[in-house]
């Protein structure tokens, strides 16, 4: 895995950003739903980025990042709850993101708690139509919709639809 699997979808993450920058200034909490986040490179890669974007404090003190995966194999949750990714993973990243984002061990890079903090991790499978919660901003939804048929698709839209906040946003490619 590359540092390309950090950067995957960086226009969607991109969109994102310019969407949270506007709410920021005027909620007190930012909801993010990252449905299918596998993981989690993407969804620590849009912490960061939201981080650098709109400043440490605010990401501390207003965002809140779910994280979601079907993890079938029950493989992903300690992974991502904890952040640790081979050093191979991050090779191409900027030094400088590397050392304010990451703290590094022997073989591995592990997300800094200050980032950690904010990503709940939860499984979940999108085909039960239930959603994890409500009143989300934004609900960003990469690489998964093409696994399901048009019909469940419909049901995962309109159920990510009833999960958001007046004015909230779904991203999704």
């Amino acid at each position: 895995m590359s540092f390309s699997q950090f950067f995957k979808n960086v226009e969607l993450i991109s969109e994102l950003i310019d969407h949270v920058k506007i709410l920021i200034n005027f909620q007190s909490e930012i909801r993010i739903w990252d449905a299918g986040c596998g993981m989690c490179h993407s969804t620590y890669m849009m912490a960061i980025l939201l981080a650098e974007s709109i400043g440490m404090q605010a990401y501390t003190d207003k965002v809140t990042i779910i994280a979601t995966d079907i993890d079938e194999l029950r493989t992903f949750k300690s992974n991502a709850e904890i952040g640790i990714y081979p050093k191979s993973n991050l090779t191409n990243m900027p030094n400088d993101l590397v050392s304010k984002y990451f703290e590094e061990d022997n073989f591995y890079y592990q997300v800094k708690e200050n980032i950690r903090q904010k990503v709940q991790y939860k499984r979940h499978d999108l085909l039960t139509y239930k959603s994890v919660g409500s009143d989300f901003d934004a609900i960003i939804c990469s690489n998964v919709m093409h696994h399901f048929s048009p019909i469940e698709q419909g049901k995962v839209l309109d159920m990510f639809t009833s999960s958001l906040k007046s004015g909230g946003m779904i991203f999704r490619v």
